[in-house]
C-alpha cells in the first residue's frame, strides 16, 4: 500500500454494473487515467470473485484472475487462453482494487494479490442542495413544511392579549 495516499481518489473510479459473466451477482468497473480498466465481479452464494484486468499498454491483452473463498482457482491470459501467473499484472493495481466499496468482495478475496480485506478510503456523504427539497407539489401529499400567512394571522394557538396592555 503506498504511503499518505489518498484512497478516496482511487474509490470515486469504480462505477457499479450489471454483471457481464453469467452466474456472477455484482460486479464494479474502473477505468484509470492511463486507459487501464479493471473490472471485479462478485458470486455471494458461491464465495466466488472473478478479477478482470486489460492493460492499455499491451495492446488490449486481458487477464482473468477466479478466487473462490480465497484460494485461486485460475489464472489465466484471455487473449491467448494459456495459464499465466498474473501477479505482476495485478501488483501495480493493489491500492485501487484495495478502494473496492464491497467488503464482501475484499473478504471473499481474502487478502490475495496484497489487496487489503477492508476497503480504503472515505465514503462520500451526500449533501442535499436546496432545489432537491421539493415544496411545490407537497400539499398535495399532505406534506406541510411551514405554516402560511393566513395560517399564522388566524392562528388559535396565539394567546389573546388585550390591545391596550403593553
Amino acid at each position: 500500500m503506498g504511503f499518505n495516499q489518498d484512497y478516496s481518489v482511487f474509490r470515486r473510479w469504480w462505477k457499479k454494473e450489471t454483471p457481464p459473466a453469467k452466474g456472477y451477482t455484482k460486479s464494479y468497473s474502473a477505468t484509470t487515467p492511463s486507459g487501464d480498466i479493471l473490472q471485479a465481479d462478485l458470486n455471494f452464494h458461491e464465495k466466488k470473485v472473478r478479477l478482470t484486468l486489460e492493460i492499455a499498454g499491451e495492446n488490449g491483452r486481458i487477464y482473468i484472475a477466479t478466487v473462490k473463498n480465497g484460494e485461486v482457482i485460475q489464472e489465466k491470459d484471455l487473449s491467448t487462453g494459456r495459464m499465466v501467473p498474473i501477479y505482476s499484472k495485478l501488483a501495480p493495481f493493489q491500492d485501487i482494487f484495495s478502494s473496492l466499496p464491497d467488503s464482501d468482495l475484499l473478504n471473499t478475496l481474502g487478502g490475495l494479490y496484497g489487496i487489503s480485506r477492508n476497503p480504503l478510503g472515505q465514503t462520500e456523504e451526500r449533501t442535499v442542495r436546496p432545489w432537491e427539497l421539493s415544496n411545490r407539489y407537497d400539499h398535495i401529499f399532505g406534506i406541510h413544511r411551514e405554516r402560511s400567512f393566513w395560517e399564522r394571522v388566524f392562528s388559535r394557538r396565539r394567546e389573546y392579549r388585550e390591545p391596550w396592555i403593553v
